[in-house]
């Protein structure tokens, strides 16, 4: 059954927008991939490359691209994938494997009406060595479709390298919260992966490590952590390795933003810290909380004035020569 509710750009606002925005307007739109046994649709595969053919030694990776939306099967505008009525599904001609990608509905607003005007898809798929041939359909229920392939080579097998950046007493260092990260060099001293950040607890993973020597080293910014050890000389060679593990004297500190008027968390304002020399910086979380884990010292914490209000206090200023600081924490001023 055709969905209910179906909103797509009305006739008169596709005149006026044009042929840019025609695959809004009820059609399917043009693309260079073929409809092989199907009609009235298309797919095509973007990333990692247009072209058709792409090598990586990685033993994953993330295809995407863009796909139709139905002429007859489309709705607007609940958000989901099926708002397009089209299903976007990928298979490996060489091994068999298959599966559904994900999908993301795009939506348009003109002259005060939102319509659905685009449709991205995405899928993260194992590699085997050698050719990979995928094929990659688009289809609605009533049949009409199209479909796009790539050939991605993996080259060469490869493997991860993992550990942790952590302080002394435990606490993630990660590159949200501290600015911290990892690099990996060759032998000359080539960088091969730059600043990859960890998580929240610390961890990182670096992925697509062929067979070799590295050093691994972390990095950071603005301030400078100093680190042990600072760094390590690692051979990888037929498995994954872990285990490479990084400390810091660093410590916390933490606070949250609330509004004078009722006390409700305040979220969108960005919250500074400067050691006087360098500043970092970044947005409260959705809680209106802020945690930053850096080298021990002396520090200054400021809100980033905004709308013209004021914050009780204007800064904080924190000793984080010893451990951590928590409740360090703001009162939004609206009136």
């Amino acid at each position: 059954m055709q969905h209910a509710n179906t909103k797509r750009l009305p006739a008169f606002l596709c005149a006026i927008a044009g042929a840019t925005l025609l695959a809004g307007c009820g059609g399917g739109g043009g693309a260079s991939s073929t409809a092989t046994g199907l009609t009235g649709g298309w797919v095509t595969v973007l990333t990692p490359s247009d072209s058709g053919t792409y090598s990586s030694n990685c033993n994953a990776i993330t295809l995407g691209g863009k796909a139709f939306i139905s002429q007859t099967w489309y709705r607007c505008c609940s958000g989901d994938a099926s708002d397009t009525g089209v299903t976007v599904s990928w298979k490996n001609l060489v091994t068999g494997s298959s599966g559904t990608a994900h999908q993301t509905p795009h939506y348009c607003l003109l002259i005060g009406t939102t319509y659905l005007c685009d449709h991205s898809w995405d899928a993260t798929i194992a590699l085997t060595l050698g050719d990979n041939i995928f094929e990659v359909t688009a289809i609605d229920p009533g049949g009409a479709g199209g479909t796009d392939t790539i050939t991605v080579s993996k080259t060469e097998n490869s493997w991860t390298v993992s550990g942790t950046l952590t302080s002394y007493e435990g606490t993630g260092l990660d590159i949200y919260r501290s600015g911290v990260g990892v690099n990996l060099k060759d032998e000359s001293g080539s960088l091969l992966i730059g600043t990859s950040g960890a998580g929240v607890s610390g961890q990182f993973t670096l992925s697509c490590i062929t067979t070799g020597n590295y050093l691994l080293e972390p990095t950071a910014a603005p301030f400078d952590h100093s680190f042990a050890p600072p760094w390590y000389a690692i051979s990888v060679a037929d498995s994954d390795v872990t285990g490479y593990d990084f400390k810091s004297v660093a410590y916390s500190a933490s606070g949250s933003i609330s509004y004078a008027t009722n006390g409700d968390p305040v979220t969108g304002i960005e919250v500074e810290i400067t050691d006087g020399s360098a500043t970092f910086s970044r947005f409260l979380l959705q809680d209106g909380s802020y945690n930053y884990v850096v080298p021990a010292g002396s520090y200054t914490i400021t809100p980033v004035p905004f709308g013209g209000y004021t914050f009780t206090p204007q800064s904080r200023s924190v000793d984080l020569s010893a451990g951590s600081q928590s409740d360090l924490d703001f009162i939004y001023n609206t009136q």
